[in-house]
């Protein structure tokens, strides 16, 4: 099916998967639209109203629809920040596939069809540019919240840009999408498409392309750790290279340590033992192998 609808769309054909109606007009005549929110660190509320909060490190899709795809860099916060504790992940760069049109934003930095867009503190700047209505408001330098809204066809985009000093990139992103009510079961796997206790695959996972540039991605990963997990997870789960990553602590000194010490571990303890050793920053310790490791 899916096949078959982008096929329609390449020939210009209306595509039962795509609504007619903006999102303005599906309000103001039925009121029939569906939402989805990632936001803080971050929150999800699903086009199911599921909610929950993710856990993971990388690159994953969180908007796969007919028309658009939206990719969030998630992004643990450095746990010294947070008592010790690993916390959810945040989103530390969004990008944006809109019919033909590119946009990404890194922090504050916002780049659409490879042109960068300057917007001065406080400022506000508005335009259309190919198929999107943009329109980009920063607030003033460290405080309150900048503000990105995209609106294309019947996809509205909203992003919000909160400074903060609990992030590892001194920013992280909270994104609004709208669409009037559609049919949006059997998409690719993507957040807001998740259920309950839902893990949704890695845009690596995928066999996908990052919409990031390699310099954008070469950041995102510098500042957050490589992305390693292969899912990313609805529930309160944290994987090991979340951890470490959390603890600015190596996921391969670690993972060498308990291999070296619980060699025919299990997965799931030699989970534990990374998990543990990057919690505690230190190998100086002999780790419990369980009983699987005669």
């Amino acid at each position: 099916m899916l096949y078959q609808t982008i096929a329609l769309l390449s020939l210009g054909a209306p595509s039962p998967l795509v609504p007619e109606k903006s999102v303005a007009k599906a309000q103001a005549e039925t009121g029939e639209t569906m939402s989805c929110r990632v936001v803080g660190d971050p929150h999800v509320t699903t086009f199911e109203g599921v909610h929950c909060n993710l856990n993971g490190i990388g690159l994953f899709t969180s908007v796969n629809m007919p028309g658009v795809t939206i990719q969030s860099y998630y992004c643990p916060p450095p746990a010294t920040k947070w008592g010790g504790k690993v916390m959810a992940s945040f989103i530390a760069g969004t990008a944006m596939k809109i019919g033909s049109d590119t946009v990404t934003m890194v922090n504050e930095t916002l780049i659409i069809n490879g042109q960068t867009i300057d917007v001065g503190y406080g400022e506000r700047h508005e335009a259309t540019m190919g198929s999107l209505n943009v329109s980009m408001f920063k607030s003033q330098e460290g405080v309150g919240k900048s503000k990105l809204k995209i609106e294309s066809g019947v996809h509205d985009i909203s992003l919000g840009i909160k400074h903060s000093d609990k992030s590892f990139i001194g920013a992280y992103h909270d994104l609004v999408y709208k669409i009037p009510k559609t049919e949006y079961k059997g998409m690719c796997s993507n957040t807001c498409a998740m259920m309950t206790n839902g893990k949704v695959a890695s845009v690596i996972r995928q066999n996908g392309k990052p919409l990031f540039s390699q310099a954008q991605m070469a950041l995102l990963e510098s500042e957050c750790g490589v992305g390693q997990d292969l899912y990313v997870s609805c529930s309160d789960e944290v994987s090991a290279l979340t951890a470490c990553a959390a603890h600015g602590y190596s996921f391969d000194t670690a993972k060498d340590h308990c291999m070296s010490k619980c060699p025919t571990a299990s997965e799931v303890t030699l989970e534990d033992c990374i998990f543990d050793v990057c919690e505690m920053r230190s190998t100086a310790f002999e780790p419990d192998c369980g009983s699987d490791t005669d």
